[in-house]
């Protein structure tokens, strides 16, 4: 049977639902099922659904039980060099292009050995107690594990959330935000924006200010709104998904140049994902600082904002960070 086990970020409460998984078909609005959404990249109205049969909350859980499904994937490693050699095409295509201002490249790392998966997810929630954990396993997506710290949207009543996320500080390193991190920052602040005026949903804006998970500080700018019987939850999900954060500006330049020169596939990385209580009340969130976990390794997933002003192997080492971030709290075993 398909499970997942999470944790919100500022709870102490660990969910485990278990139940059936299949693609996500019936729209938000008439739908008071709990279920867990996953999708991948780019396929944001492509979404997956577990169905949840049993629920089981904190001492409750019988983590002994759990069965993990695999899959076998070897996706192509890049070293440094391979990586910001990446990153050099990247800015030469964006100083020759007027319109195209980002790319969000990411790479993968695989290391060979075990994990004691639900320590590791432990470990995580404890370490992390403002991100969202999530441990899912099931046919469909393999095992997965990760501690995102980037909110995609909340709905709670008529409420809704988003954030724009986009730089990132390892303060261990340095102590000042770049020109550089600002203009990314404000570039998805733009794209959301956009997006709430031109659905003519009027919101209120807190920030940017700075989020800490881990040694990592990342600028990150609030935005709240009202949700009324018309608002079609799917429409607000395709037009944010996927965000300058995780892809680029402009969406279909970006996009073209990480499929093209990305020598894997994302799959759920950086895609949506999260639990569905009813209608009235969701937490959906990009799935970062996550890793899948196969019989014989683990692979992780780490990406960066590419601009004309990058510096490649600066970005090397904020993918290196953030992998980090994750690697030094599983248990290996």
């Amino acid at each position: 049977m398909a499970f997942v086990i999470f944790k919100l970020p500022f709870s102490e409460q660990i969910t485990l639902w278990k139940g059936k998984i299949n693609p996500f078909q019936k729209i938000f609005e008439d739908n008071n099922e709990k279920k867990f959404l996953i999708g991948k990249y780019n396929q944001g109205n492509e979404l997956f659904e577990l169905k949840v049969i049993e629920e089981f909350i904190n001492s409750d859980i019988n983590y002994q039980d759990l069965h993990f499904d695999y899959l076998e994937e070897n996706p192509k490693n890049l070293d440094q060099k391979e990586f910001c050699n990446l990153i050099h095409k990247a800015v030469s295509e964006l100083n020759k292009e007027k319109t195209f201002k980002k790319v969000v490249l990411s790479r993968v790392e695989t290391t060979n050995r075990k994990i004691d998966i639900i320590e590791s997810f432990q470990n995580l929630c404890k370490k992390y107690p403002n991100a969202f954990v999530h441990l899912i396993s099931n046919s469909i997506t393999g095992t997965w594990l990760g501690a995102s710290p980037e909110k995609f949207i909340q709905v709670n009543d008529n409420k809704m959330s988003t954030v724009a996320l986009a730089g990132t500080l390892n303060r261990t390193k340095r102590t000042d935000w770049t020109e550089k991190e600002k203009i990314e920052q404000k570039w998805v602040e733009v794209h959301i924006e956009k997006v709430l005026s031109n659905l003519e949903m009027q919101f209120e804006k807190d920030g940017p200010k700075e989020l800490q998970i881990g040694n990592l500080q990342h600028l990150v700018t609030e935005y709240q709104t009202k949700t009324t019987e018309s608002t079609k939850t799917e429409i607000i999900i395709n037009k944010l998904n996927p965000t300058p954060a995780v892809c680029g500006i402009p969406f279909e330049e970006a996009n073209k140049f990480i499929i093209e020169n990305e020598s894997y596939s994302r799959s759920f990385y950086s895609g949506v994902i999260g639990p569905y209580f009813n209608k009235n009340q969701f937490d959906l969130f990009v799935n970062l600082r996550c890793l899948q976990i196969t019989k014989e390794h683990i692979i992780q997933y780490a990406g960066a904002g590419i601009t004309k002003d990058s510096i490649a192997e600066a970005e090397w080492e904020e993918t290196k960070s953030k992998i980090e971030m994750t690697k030094g709290l599983l248990t290996f075993i």
